[in-house]
């Protein structure tokens, strides 16, 4: 990313992943992905969110992407399905969607937090409507033993 980046509006949330290799910023209801060794813009996802998104967090690995709307919305997104090669920075009928989606707030997402990472990773948000919400996605399709 270069030293001076002008974004076309002001950046309602931001999160860098954690190896420090990208950069997602919320931009109203639109998302940017940057390569931050390149300054490359990967990603300009357009409309992620009905409404402006509030909060992004990457789970501990860096694999997943949690994003947050004042549309009481949170959609769970593969950083592998982001990066995916030829995206160029431009927005295309073949940009990604979200791996899980869901509405169950009644008012603006406030907050995110993930836990764990890999085939369990666990999204707590919380809104304004007073509730707390743990989903837990991105499982993978093992056999599961009674404890």
């Amino acid at each position: 990313m270069s030293p001076k980046t002008i974004l076309p509006g002001v950046a309602s949330a931001l999160c860098p992943s954690p190896s420090g290799q990208y950069l997602v910023v919320a931009v109203r209801r639109d998302l940017f992905l940057w390569q931050l060794s390149s300054g490359a813009l990967l990603r300009h996802l357009r409309g992620c969110h009905f409404q402006s998104v509030t909060s992004i967090r990457f789970s501990q690995d860096g694999c997943h992407l949690v994003t947050a709307s004042e549309d009481g919305g949170v959609s769970a997104w593969t950083l592998l399905d982001l990066v995916a090669l030829g995206a160029k920075g431009r927005s295309s009928s073949s940009d990604p969607t979200p791996r899980e989606k869901w509405n169950d707030h009644q008012l603006k997402v406030t907050g995110l937090l993930l836990s764990g990472s890999g085939c369990s990773v666990r999204i707590f948000s919380c809104s304004l409507d007073g509730s707390v919400k743990v989903c837990i996605v991105f499982s993978c399709s093992l056999e599961s033993k009674p404890f």
